[in-house]
């Protein structure tokens, strides 16, 4: 799973705003959701336990 990536696009009104988040080691994964409006963006081991960024 090294670089194992997610590319976040945010419609800021007059601009966009572009996000990459990146696992940090082989092993880890990235895994979002989108909860009322509001997206999260993990870092997770390789059994599915996040990890603190």
């Amino acid at each position: 799973m090294k670089g194992d990536r997610v590319e976040i696009v945010v419609d800021a009104g007059d601009t966009t705003r572009t996000y990459e988040v990146v696992a940090s080691r082989a092993g880890r994964g990235v895994e979002t959701a989108i909860r009322r409006g509001v997206v999260e963006v993990s870092e997770v081991t390789r059994w599915g336990s996040p990890h603190a960024v």
